[in-house]
């Protein structure tokens, strides 16, 4: 009996380039390419830095990446969709890779709240200020050099060629432009001899906060100044808060650890314990007893401040000529079991069984 056998041709080299060189033209496998660098990128950024650039490198870094990622976008897909599907398939991929990743400007954002809308925007409108805008200028300079040739030269075509780059230079030196504390200035407004005003990082544990140091004279006592919070940045304040103690000490601010400029210090969160974050202050002051040659210093606080600083004046009290306790806390317990108290018994002259059920 006869049988009737098919046999297929295995498809040529020569046939499966011109199925890749149809793909090409046609533009899928480009948009897909871009696609998937965009994509890389925001995995990789989230992977480094999953809180989101928190110094001048990270930020440098991402939007180093942005652009890279945006100008090749544009080159390949050279179309207005890029300016739309490149960011997408990038924060996506940002966002799906941290999912773990605890902490308030991570989590689902919450507009019903003014603490939700900040982190929303500290959080992710910085990390897309720094990573998008440049992304956004990149594609459309790709998209430019994808163009070249056929389109006319000259005129406004030319100057809407040169705007992204003129934007990404300004954007590029906004970001770089040094955080600084304006100097003390004397009788004939210039700075005055002997006093200091410094913004700096220092060494705290196996990393680097902040600190700014204010003082009309740099050999008068030091006055340590702790912040409420956890979470407050008093760096932008303290000029104005303690302007007039300038004239009899040197007045220190400090970022602590996971704070304003000192927020990279955050990772790892298992070490922001209150064990550490005592040591950090006694750390500080010892930092700061050598750098003015001085055996002790004044330390204050306000809040959580006032709390952390009794820790600290417990634990090393020859340290430190005074404690200064504004706000002072005396019982973190007693002070939530009232506020309990209290919001319960607002829920309850409302009428709000919502309320109550959520505390």
């Amino acid at each position: 009996m006869a049988t009737n056998t098919i046999t297929k041709t295995p498809a040529s080299p020569r046939a499966a380039l011109e199925v890749l060189r149809r793909a090409w033209a046609g533009g899928w496998m480009r948009a897909v390419l871009a696609l998937l660098a965009a994509a890389g990128a925001g995995a990789l950024v989230a992977v480094a830095m999953p809180r989101g650039p928190a110094t001048t490198l990270e930020a440098l870094v991402v939007a180093a990446a942005g652009l890279g990622v945006g100008v090749l976008a544009g080159r390949l897909m050279a179309s207005r969709w890029a300016l739309l599907l490149v960011p997408v398939a990038h924060i996506a991929a940002i966002e799906i890779a941290r999912l773990d990743v605890p902490g308030p400007t991570l989590d689902a954002p919450r507009l019903d709240a003014a603490f939700g809308v900040l982190a929303l925007v500290l959080g992710r409108g910085f990390h897309g200020l720094v990573g998008l805008l440049p992304m956004l200028v990149g594609v459309g300079i790709g998209a430019a050099l994808a163009r070249r040739g056929t389109g006319a030269e000259g005129g406004p075509r030319s100057f809407a060629r040169r705007l992204p780059m003129m934007t990404g230079a300004l954007f590029l030196v906004a970001l770089v432009w040094p955080a600084s504390t304006p100097p003390i200035l004397g009788a004939d407004g210039q700075p005055l001899p002997g006093s200091i005003a410094q913004m700096r990082m220092i060494p705290v544990g196996d990393g680097q906060q902040a600190v700014v140091m204010r003082g009309r004279d740099v050999n008068n006592p030091v006055l340590l100044y702790l912040s409420g919070g956890p979470g407050q940045s008093d760096l932008p304040y303290v000029r104005a808060i303690f302007h007039d103690l300038e004239e009899d000490f040197v007045v220190v601010a400090w970022d602590q650890r996971g704070v304003g400029k000192s927020y990279e210090a955050l990772d790892p969160a298992a070490t922001l314990t209150l064990d550490r974050a005592v040591t950090d202050v006694i750390e500080v002051t010892n930092y700061l007893r050598g750098r003015f040659a001085e055996e002790k210093i004044y330390l204050a606080g306000v809040s959580w401040g006032s709390t952390l600083g009794v820790l600290a004046v417990q634990r090393e009290p020859e340290l430190f000529h005074a404690w200064i306790g504004s706000g002072q806390m005396v019982s973190q317990r007693e002070t939530d079991q009232r506020l309990y108290a209290d919001l319960l018994a607002l829920a309850d002259e409302r009428g709000d069984a919502a309320l109550r059920e959520q505390l």
